[in-house]
């Protein structure tokens, strides 16, 4: 599933509005009321902590209207998934325990947002999606985003299993964008017992709404 979004320049600034609607992966639509509104509160308190700590992200404000304002971009036509978990794919190609926190992170490159088609490193130079230089840069800040939150998460007793993000180029400077939404973010409890947060495994349009709920709760501690 995905949330339906709308991007545009204005005034020399990029913008990204965020609405209530979704399409499932039969391309049916749905709606859940204030999703934008909740979106927009979890992308920019994380694009504000990562500020915190020199992570460069572009943002500038939100308003009213479900929008985020971010400097001039022009982003990357690929992004990244990071993860700290086996995923239940993982765990059947490699003998692991699905959710079994692995030493280090990996991450995954994909051409499209709802990430169907993985690619490497190398097409992401050889189709010139990328110079090197930048994909050091863009692997460094994904590195750091990820030691960040997963501190975040740990101090509130869950495990940041992935993270979705999304890159721009804004005057030269990478800068991380997202996406840092409830479909961007997989965290689980740290003991391993999913029985009390079900809706973590975000099957449904419910449990989505339950989780951006659990998401709003969890940055305020």
């Amino acid at each position: 599933m995905r949330i339906l979004t709308e991007t545009k320049t204005e005034s020399n600034t990029y913008l990204q509005l965020f609405s209530d609607n979704f399409v499932d992966k039969k391309v049916l639509k749905h709606r859940i009321k204030n999703a934008g509104e909740n979106f927009v509160k979890l992308q920019t308190f994380f694009l504000d902590y990562l500020e915190k700590y020199n992570i460069p992200t572009g943002y500038l404000k939100s308003n009213e209207n479900r929008t985020i304002v971010y400097e001039n971009l022009s982003p990357f036509s690929f992004n990244c998934k990071i993860s700290n978990v086996v995923d239940k794919k993982k765990s059947l190609l490699f003998s692991k325990n699905e959710n079994e926190q692995l030493p280090l992170p990996f991450i995954e490159f994909y051409i499209d947002s709802e990430q169907k088609n993985l690619i490497n490193e190398s097409q992401i130079i050889a189709f010139e999606l990328a110079p090197v230089d930048d994909l050091k840069i863009i692997n460094r800040i994904c590195s750091k985003v990820n030691a960040v939150l997963k501190s975040f998460f740990e101090r509130r007793n869950f495990v940041l299993g992935e993270l979705n993000c999304y890159f721009a180029k804004s005057n030269e400077k990478i800068v991380i964008t997202g996406d840092f939404s409830p479909l961007g973010i997989k965290v689980l409890p740290a003991d391993g017992n999913l029985k009390n947060y079900k809706f973590l495994k975000r099957n449904n349009f419910n449990d989505l709404k339950l989780y951006t709920e659990f998401l709003l709760e969890l940055i305020k501690t």
